[in-house]
Protein backbone atom coordinates (compact mmCIF):
# COMPACT_ATOMS: atom_id res chain seq x y z
CA UNK A 1 0.00 0.00 0.00
CA UNK A 2 1.34 3.60 -0.88
CA UNK A 3 -0.18 7.15 -0.24
CA UNK A 4 1.05 10.66 -0.23
CA UNK A 5 -0.43 13.52 0.80
CA UNK A 6 0.27 17.35 0.02
CA UNK A 7 -1.13 20.46 1.13
CA UNK A 8 0.34 24.14 -0.86
CA UNK A 9 -0.73 27.59 0.67
CA UNK A 10 0.06 30.83 -1.37
CA UNK A 11 -0.92 34.56 -0.98
CA UNK A 12 -0.48 36.09 -4.29
CA UNK A 13 -1.06 39.80 -4.68
CA UNK A 14 0.44 42.52 -7.35
CA UNK A 15 2.09 44.87 -4.92
CA UNK A 16 1.05 47.69 -7.63
CA UNK A 17 -2.45 47.36 -6.79
CA UNK A 18 -2.60 44.85 -3.95
CA UNK A 19 -5.20 42.49 -5.88
CA UNK A 20 -5.12 39.16 -5.78
CA UNK A 21 -3.61 37.59 -8.80
CA UNK A 22 -6.16 35.76 -11.39
CA UNK A 23 -6.71 31.96 -11.37
CA UNK A 24 -4.20 31.21 -7.96
CA UNK A 25 -6.00 29.51 -5.26
CA UNK A 26 -4.95 30.27 -1.55
CA UNK A 27 -5.29 26.27 -0.87
CA UNK A 28 -4.57 23.28 -3.09
CA UNK A 29 -4.74 19.76 -1.19
CA UNK A 30 -3.66 16.53 -3.30
CA UNK A 31 -3.72 13.08 -1.98
CA UNK A 32 -3.12 10.08 -3.27
CA UNK A 33 -3.38 6.16 -2.14
CA UNK A 34 -2.49 2.83 -3.89
CA UNK A 35 -3.38 -0.66 -2.86
CA UNK A 36 -2.23 -3.78 -4.93
CA UNK A 37 -5.47 -6.13 -5.45
CA UNK A 38 -3.28 -9.04 -6.85
CA UNK A 39 0.38 -9.00 -5.71
CA UNK A 40 2.62 -6.83 -7.95
CA UNK A 41 0.35 -6.98 -11.11
CA UNK A 42 -3.03 -5.06 -10.54
CA UNK A 43 -3.50 -2.24 -8.35
CA UNK A 44 -6.29 0.36 -7.58
CA UNK A 45 -5.91 3.74 -7.15
CA UNK A 46 -7.37 7.13 -5.91
CA UNK A 47 -6.93 10.27 -5.98
CA UNK A 48 -8.24 13.33 -4.13
CA UNK A 49 -7.80 16.97 -5.54
CA UNK A 50 -9.07 20.25 -3.56
CA UNK A 51 -8.64 23.73 -5.09
CA UNK A 52 -9.62 26.80 -3.46
CA UNK A 53 -11.42 29.20 -4.76
CA UNK A 54 -9.99 31.45 -7.49
CA UNK A 55 -10.65 35.14 -8.61
CA UNK A 56 -11.21 35.93 -12.17
CA UNK A 57 -10.42 39.05 -14.25
CA UNK A 58 -13.77 40.40 -13.60
CA UNK A 59 -12.75 40.53 -9.72
CA UNK A 60 -15.39 37.68 -8.74
CA UNK A 61 -14.13 34.08 -7.68
CA UNK A 62 -14.82 30.86 -8.85
CA UNK A 63 -16.16 28.49 -6.37
CA UNK A 64 -13.51 26.29 -4.29
CA UNK A 65 -13.87 22.20 -5.72
CA UNK A 66 -12.88 19.05 -4.64
CA UNK A 67 -12.40 15.82 -7.27
CA UNK A 68 -11.94 12.31 -6.79
CA UNK A 69 -10.25 10.22 -9.71
CA UNK A 70 -10.14 6.30 -9.63
CA UNK A 71 -7.52 4.19 -11.69
CA UNK A 72 -6.81 0.17 -12.08
CA UNK A 73 -3.74 -0.67 -13.32
CA UNK A 74 -2.06 -3.37 -14.35
CA UNK A 75 1.71 -3.47 -14.82
CA UNK A 76 3.38 -6.40 -16.63
CA UNK A 77 0.83 -8.84 -17.11
CA UNK A 78 1.70 -9.95 -20.48
CA UNK A 79 5.82 -10.04 -21.05
CA UNK A 80 5.65 -5.86 -21.53
CA UNK A 81 2.14 -4.78 -21.64
CA UNK A 82 0.57 -2.61 -19.23
CA UNK A 83 -3.07 -1.74 -18.96
CA UNK A 84 -4.88 0.92 -17.09
CA UNK A 85 -8.60 2.66 -17.21
CA UNK A 86 -9.54 5.63 -15.26
CA UNK A 87 -12.58 7.37 -14.00
CA UNK A 88 -12.14 11.46 -13.41
CA UNK A 89 -14.08 13.57 -11.61
CA UNK A 90 -15.82 10.25 -10.64
CA UNK A 91 -19.01 12.09 -8.76
CA UNK A 92 -19.69 14.61 -11.97
CA UNK A 93 -18.22 17.76 -9.97
CA UNK A 94 -19.00 20.70 -11.30
CA UNK A 95 -16.87 23.18 -11.18
CA UNK A 96 -14.86 26.08 -13.45
CA UNK A 97 -12.06 27.58 -14.04
CA UNK A 98 -10.92 31.26 -14.52
CA UNK A 99 -11.04 32.10 -18.01
CA UNK A 100 -7.64 34.17 -19.55
CA UNK A 101 -7.52 37.95 -21.25
CA UNK A 102 -8.68 37.99 -24.49
CA UNK A 103 -11.96 35.61 -23.64
CA UNK A 104 -15.57 36.68 -23.76
CA UNK A 105 -16.20 34.57 -20.63
CA UNK A 106 -15.38 34.70 -17.29
CA UNK A 107 -15.08 31.51 -16.32
CA UNK A 108 -14.96 28.16 -18.41
CA UNK A 109 -16.80 25.37 -17.12
CA UNK A 110 -15.06 22.22 -16.84
CA UNK A 111 -15.66 18.64 -18.13
CA UNK A 112 -17.88 16.27 -15.87
CA UNK A 113 -17.04 12.40 -15.73
CA UNK A 114 -14.93 10.88 -17.95
CA UNK A 115 -13.39 7.63 -18.51
CA UNK A 116 -9.93 6.53 -20.14
CA UNK A 117 -8.65 3.10 -21.38
CA UNK A 118 -4.81 3.32 -21.84
CA UNK A 119 -2.64 0.35 -23.20
CA UNK A 120 1.19 0.46 -23.29
CA UNK A 121 4.01 -1.48 -24.25
CA UNK A 122 7.64 -1.05 -22.22
CA UNK A 123 10.71 -1.79 -24.59
CA UNK A 124 13.30 -3.67 -22.41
Amino acid sequence: MEGTLSYSFQDVTNPATRITVTNSPKHIIQAEVSVPLIKHTVFASMDLQYLGRRATLTGQYTGAYVVPNFTLFTGNVLKGWELSASLYNAFNEQYSDPAGDGLAENVILQDGRTFRVKIGYRFK
